[in-house]
């Protein structure tokens, strides 16, 4: 009687063992397809990424246009003319602040917006608002009236709104903010784009 008992017991831990292994075989089973359909969606998102990667290489290679506005003198006015530049960094909104600072090309006809020796030292979005920020040579280089220092934030504003994502811009000097610019309008406000002076040039020009 012991004997059968015995082996009866044997038999029954026997079939636990074997119904252990099989669920563990069936767990690990699973576990290798998960792990292959993870990779499987790793190998997809990394082909994904690497296209994209070359798209933003060759967009970089080739540069993109951005528009800058420069001032054009009528005969009893001011305006701003928009220009396109062509650029080669990732930050175009920068970019093109950049540009502006640089002034227009010799023999257009058209003025600097922004005071000789202008810097910018760089530009912040958050929540649709840039925070563009220049060197001190924008505040004590500006040497214009009332006129020319509204049109030189417009410039400013037009260029960078000319970018979806940004609607208003504040200006800052070297990284604060100023009461004034030219010593004739507040600075201490965001400013928004300016339709009315902008004045578009023929294309033959």
């Amino acid at each position: 009687m012991r004997k059968v008992l015995a082996a009866l017991l044997i038999l029954a831990v026997l079939a636990g063992l074997l119904v252990y292994t099989q669920g563990e075989r069936r767990r690990a089973l699973q576990r290798v397809d998960n792990l292959e359909q993870e990779l499987d969606r790793l190998r997809k998102e990394n082909e994904t990424l690497r296209k994209e990667l070359e798209r933003l290489q060759d967009v970089r290679a080739q540069g993109q246009d951005v528009t800058v506005y420069f001032v054009l003198s009528g005969e009893t006015e001011f305006f701003l003319v928009p220009k396109v530049r062509k650029v080669f960094g990732e930050n175009l909104p920068l970019e093109a602040l950049k540009e502006l600072a640089k002034g227009p090309p010799e023999g257009s006809g058209l003025n600097r917006s922004l005071p000789e020796g202008t810097r910018v030292l760089g530009l912040e979005v958050k929540d649709g608002i840039a925070y563009a920020d220049f060197s001190r040579e924008i505040v004590e280089n500006f040497n214009w009236g009332a006129s020319l220092e509204g049109l030189m934030i417009a410039a400013i504003a037009n260029t960078l709104t000319e970018f979806p994502q940004i609607q208003g811009v504040f200006v800052l000097v070297d990284g604060k903010q100023v009461e004034t610019l030219g010593g004739h309008l507040s600075a201490n406000e965001i400013f928004r784009r300016n339709e009315e002076v902008i004045h578009r040039l023929p294309r033959a020009q």
